[in-house]
């Protein structure tokens, strides 16, 4: 059975019956770094299913200790920021200070030494409280009833994690060249969702000692390469999905180059 080929089902998806309009089709290629370009390697046809026009977005926001030091930096404006970063890359307490005092006025002189000095504390609790000094950190703040104020406040983090696409399909062959084409298919899935061998030692395929059956190649390899990559085109109505149906809005959305990171059969009847 070749892991690469044209596979699709059902067997008449696409045909002039027009019975299955909508499909998706799953492209595979080998993994490439940068910008470089590989071939396919083959692709599968199947039906489209509910869940193929789902897609989700996400971005990450969490809280952060700003400290008293950061509370102050948090009300500068952007020029003001710019020059307690530039003191701040360079090292110099005494930059640090006065490029503060500049920011916010003189006004808030004491409160920006206040800082500094808690900042300067913190830093030196948080050394101690990691070694010998740990546990005694910790009843101190019982015993003077007093803990840091951590001015915390909400910050963004980033996007959220990557998009993830899930797909579930119902094969029931209605003939033997079907039930072939999808045996076909799991094998296509699972061949190109794994990675291929790299650099396979001399001693991979030889008679072991214990016995007569070869060493697997995995085991004689000294790494790995990348499974390949996927590329996932809807069609609705006999006709792909560009990637803009306008020159301001996507049709759908876009999926690009994914990798397939499980596969689940199930060969009930």
């Amino acid at each position: 059975m070749a892991a690469a080929g044209n596979y699709k089902y059902p067997l008449n998806i696409g045909s002039a019956d027009g019975e299955y309009k909508h499909r998706i089709t799953f492209s595979s290629s080998a993994y490439s770094s940068g910008t470089a370009t590989s071939s396919t390697t083959g692709t599968a046809t199947l039906y489209m299913p509910g869940e193929a026009l789902k897609s989700n977005y996400g971005q990450s926001y969490g809280d952060a200790e700003l400290g008293a030091l950061g509370n102050l930096v948090s009300g500068m404006n952007r020029e003001g920021g710019l020059a307690v970063a530039s003191a701040m890359k360079s090292g110099s307490m005494s930059g640090v200070k006065a490029a503060l005092g500049s920011a916010l006025g003189s006004d808030v002189s004491e409160r920006v030494s206040a800082a500094l000095k808690e900042s300067t504390a913190k830093a030196i609790k948080d050394k101690a409280s990691g070694g010998m000094f740990a546990g005694a950190s910790t009843a101190l703040q019982n015993v003077l009833g007093q803990v840091r104020n951590p001015h915390k406040a909400i910050v963004y983090t980033g996007p959220g994690g990557f998009r993830s696409f899930s797909y579930t399909f119902v094969m029931t062959p209605e003939s033997a060249d079907e039930a072939k084409e999808i045996a076909d298919i799991v094998y296509f899935f699972k061949f190109h969702m794994h990675p291929g061998v790299s650099t396979v030692l001399p001693a991979a395929g030889r008679v072991s000692k214990q016995g007569s059956a070869p060493i697997p190649a995995t085991q004689g390899s000294s790494s790995f390469t990348y499974p390949d990559e996927w590329k996932i085109e809807l069609h609705a109505n006999g006709l792909k999905v560009k990637d803009n149906f306008t020159d301001k809005k996507p049709a759908l959305f876009r999926i690009n180059n994914c990798f397939l990171e499980s596969l689940t059969t199930d060969f009930t009847t």
